[in-house]
């Protein structure tokens, strides 16, 4: 039986300073979507709270493009 994700990418990021999402819960959660067979990327950028960084904006848009072109 497949995995329910079956290598679909998936990117857990947070801030260290996260005041909301401590950095135990974004590790938790990588481990949920790794053992749903998750290809998961998983990213703690120190000095930032609860915000999306230029650098997560990125590595979305590097996987959309990459995804696009594998689908052209």
């Amino acid at each position: 039986m497949d995995s329910a994700l079956d290598g679909t990418p998936v990117l857990v990021a947070g801030g260290a300073d996260d005041g909301r999402v401590p950095v135990e819960r974004l590790a938790a959660t990588a481990a949920v979507f790794r053992a749903l067979g998750g290809d998961v990327t998983e990213r703690v950028s120190d000095g930032v709270g609860h915000e999306v960084t230029d650098d997560e904006f990125a590595w979305l848009g590097d996987l959309l493009a990459g995804l696009l072109d594998e689908a052209a």
